[in-house]
């Protein structure tokens, strides 16, 4: 945890898994891997000049779904996989996941076809290299009926790595389309939301790519190329500033404020885990301090107990990087962290607008949860227009000011300044998660919408 999210030490080394078994079930038809979903993530990867080792649950000849080349007759980057013969070699002779450490690789991605169905979900190598790529901080990732590999897959701690995680994989409807699903043992659909993951279908045959942290996959054929540069975005090592407020004062009040709790742990740790480099800063650098009734509001919050009691972040909190040393154009992100405090140092602090022109302006995320949004109402760009303006955002509303008792505490509300700038205000209703993404403008409006900002912003730096 902290400023920064150590590599691992073989970046550009990927692991494409595939299946060795070559039987439809008991039709008598051959099967095996599909060639879209490896030649268009190999692609993918050999233009981002990744390592690529091929892999099965045996080792030997991974064989091909015929019917998958008849498909592809008309797919060029297809018939290039198809007919490379170093590629064909790898093919026949791969190795075996036996002989495989996890900890080697900086990604695995599971390749699909219906033969993973026979052979990836009991196997104990595909279930331990999976373990030992996430554990040591790698992308786990697949694509189609590839995720079935991931299904059993336990961690040290007994967990199940789907359970609870946002998955998606071919889906019961797609498995009706081309008449399969009285063939497969059971549908990847079915079997995810038994293992109590959060199953997502895009549609039949929609390219859908799911990212949930270092866990990434794709829903079919559509969605290999995507998936697999969603493996690249993610190995890419985004880096991410979280921005706090200095101010410790509520108005003329003798209430002590700052950044509230739940807004800096929740969206922390969606970053963190997505493996970002994530740096902490404020107007004035050094100590930002934190709404002690916020802390007090969150003792039942796991998540907002570890961030407030880790000691390392709790130096970095006592230390922000001033914002007059943050470029903009370093970062892939900006999130700005809501808190009563921000309503007095944002809104007219020169380099939280320098910071938010230059991420925007730079091709970044700018985002910002509660109270936060704050920081963006004076934006403005190089040429002269309001960041917000004609944009929809949200923040924390009138009513949430009037249910707190807080609209004669502050200077303004977000929801009166939004509007007097000429930005969409959307109010989502009173401490009702609400996220508010238009383009690379992300806003979240309150306390229950801080995650979900957070995997808003991380979604905007992964998938394409």
């Amino acid at each position: 945890m902290g400023n920064s999210c150590t590599s691992k030490p073989n970046d550009k080394k990927v692991l494409m898994v595939f299946t060795n078994h070559d039987k439809l079930g008991d039709t008598g038809k051959p099967t095996g891997w599909y060639l879209a979903e490896a030649a268009h993530p190999y692609k993918v990867f050999t233009d981002a000049g990744f390592d690529i080792t091929f892999a099965s649950p045996k080792g030997g000849v991974a064989p091909l779904d015929p019917g998958s080349v008849d498909a592809a007759k008309d797919d060029a980057d297809c018939i290039k996989f198809h007919e490379d013969k170093a590629v064909k070699l790898k093919l026949e002779k791969t190795v075996a996941l036996s002989t495989v450490a996890g900890h080697d690789f900086a990604a695995v991605f599971f390749v699909g076809g219906f033969g993973t169905m026979w052979d990836f979900p009991d196997d104990a190598n595909v279930q331990r290299v999976t373990k030992e790529v996430h554990e040591s901080g790698g992308v786990v990732s697949a694509v189609c009926h590839g995720p079935i590999a991931l299904v059993n897959v336990k961690l040290s701690d007994g967990s199940l790595l789907v359970k609870d995680k946002e998955v998606t994989a071919f889906t019961n409807g797609e498995e009706d389309a081309v008449s399969l699903r009285a063939v497969v043992p059971y549908t990847c659909e079915d079997k995810f939301k038994e293992a109590g993951a959060k199953y997502s279908d895009g549609g039949v045959f929609q390219s859908n790519v799911v990212v949930d942290g270092r866990l990434i996959t794709g829903q079919n054929p559509p969605s290999a190329g995507g998936c697999a540069k969603a493996v690249v975005a993610s190995l890419s090592r985004k880096k991410v500033v979280m921005v706090f407020t200095n101010h410790s004062k509520l108005g003329d009040t003798d209430e002590q404020t700052g950044w509230y709790l739940p807004e800096a742990a929740h969206p922390y740790k969606v970053f963190h885990e997505a493996g970002f480099e994530i740096s902490f800063a404020s107007p004035k650098g050094g100590l930002a301090p934190v709404d002690l009734g916020s802390v007090d509001a969150s003792k039942e919050d796991a998540i907002c107990m570890k961030f407030h009691e880790n000691a390392e972040l709790k130096k970095m909190l006592e230390s922000t990087e001033p914002l007059s040393k943050v470029k903009g154009s370093d970062v892939h992100a900006v999130f700005y962290v809501g808190g009563f405090g921000v309503m007095w140092d944002f809104p007219d602090d020169e380099n939280v607008q320098r910071v938010a022109k230059e991420v925007h302006e730079s091709g970044g995320v700018v985002s910002a949860v509660c109270h936060g949004p704050v920081a963006l109402v004076n934006v403005k760009l190089s040429d002269g227009s309001l960041l917000v303006k004609d944009r929809e955002v949200t923040a924390f509303s009138n009513g949430e000011e009037d249910y707190v008792s807080r609209r004669a505490v502050v200077p303004y509300t977000c929801e009166d300044k939004f509007k007097e700038v000429g930005a969409k205000y959307n109010d989502g209703g009173v401490f009702q998660s609400n996220v508010v993404v238009d383009g690379r403008l992300i806003t979240g409006q309150n306390p229950p919408s801080a995650e979900a900002c957070g995997r808003a912003v991380m979604k905007a730096l992964i998938v394409a």
